[in-house]
């Protein structure tokens, strides 16, 4: 009902007009402003938790009952049970949802398991392997449409994308496999083996070009523009890629900064601590998008990786429109089945 009515009244607040309360974060001023900004951001929240976390939890479940009873089962079945847990979690708010994005995404690529893996577990190991698949861009579009519906009904037109924050938990995934020592994976498997799952090797997929490495036969902007312009291009793509990104771990930065000045206070210290922690991930994107090599040959999690910062820009591409409405609701089903 209170969803409904929002979107009746076109959200709950409306759009800044001026470029610096743009930047600021702040919403217009004045007798026309039907809530503050941050009580536009705390109830958008409250309404777009479940479909978030709906759309986060629904790889989960299956994986669940395939370890704990060896049947492998669709999705959808548990959508009666699931969407009764959902609607009992505590609010999270808008940190606690970015969160949540952002562990979501760091988990996409190591909770996988395809079709060989369950007949294979059937004989008595589950090894969880991740491949590309539609699911991928599914998830992708979902999260990008749940940013821009929380911006639609926020109307302040300069919030974090949620994307942004799934793009990060993924690139925090691609740098802890570069850190980690090469003996982890059998380590991990090793304590994993009394419950019959074990990791696959993920060297082939998770494989980035760095060093002179992997960039001799050139890549998609060497096919595209050729040698002479292929790193101007692929220089100019990466600064698109970029800005957005940029901006989402300054915004994450500077409002734990705000919160901090509060610290003593138990909720501004919640949310300072779980701002700033979405700053230093969306700093570590920064920084692994700046050595990033493009112009190169890479594995399917850094090209997956990419596909997220480009879900980024749709966000706010879709987050310019008022998507409010009954198409919403449609593409978020068909999305949520894709998944």
């Amino acid at each position: 009902e209170v969803f409904m009515r929002v979107m009746q009244t076109g959200g709950l607040s409306q759009l800044p007009t001026a470029l610096r309360d743009v930047v600021a974060q702040k919403g217009p001023q004045g007798d026309h402003v039907r809530v503050s900004p941050g009580v536009a951001r705390a109830k958008s929240s409250e309404l777009v938790q479940f479909d978030v976390l709906l759309a986060l939890t629904k790889p989960i479940f299956p994986l669940v009952t395939l370890i704990a009873t060896g049947e492998a089962y669709n999705g959808l079945i548990f959508v009666m049970v699931t969407t009764r847990m959902l609607r009992k979690v505590p609010f999270l708010g808008v940190e606690g949802l970015h969160i949540a994005c952002a562990l979501c995404g760091f988990l996409h690529t190591i909770l996988g398991v395809s079709s060989s893996a369950i007949s294979l577990h059937q004989s008595g190991m589950l090894e969880l392997a991740w491949h590309w698949s539609l699911k991928d861009v599914a998830m992708v579009a979902n999260v990008a449409l749940t940013g821009a519906t929380f911006t639609s009904l926020s109307r302040l037109g300069n919030e974090p994308p949620f994307t942004a924050s799934f793009a990060s938990g993924v690139a925090l995934r691609l740098l802890a496999l570069e850190l980690m020592p090469p003996a982890w994976l059998p380590d991990v498997n090793a304590h994993l083996a009394p419950f019959n799952v074990r990791f696959a090797p993920v060297d082939e997929i998770a494989t980035r070009s760095r060093n002179g490495v992997g960039s001799c036969a050139g890549g998609f902007f060497r096919w595209m523009a050729g040698d002479t312009l292929a790193a101007p291009f692929a220089l100019v793509c990466k600064g698109f890629l970029l800005t957005l990104p940029l901006l989402a771990a300054a915004q994450w930065i500077l409002r734990g900064a705000r919160f901090a000045r509060r610290f003593h206070r138990v909720q501004a210290r919640r949310r300072a601590i779980a701002s700033m922690a979405l700053g230093i991930m969306g700093a570590l994107q920064v920084g692994l998008l700046l050595v990033f090599q493009l112009n190169g040959i890479n594995g399917a999690m850094p090209n997956f990786w990419l596909a997220c910062l480009l879900g980024v820009v749709w966000e706010s591409l879709l987050s310019t429109f008022n998507v409010l409405g009954r198409m919403r609701g449609a593409l978020m089903w068909a999305l949520y089945v894709l998944l």
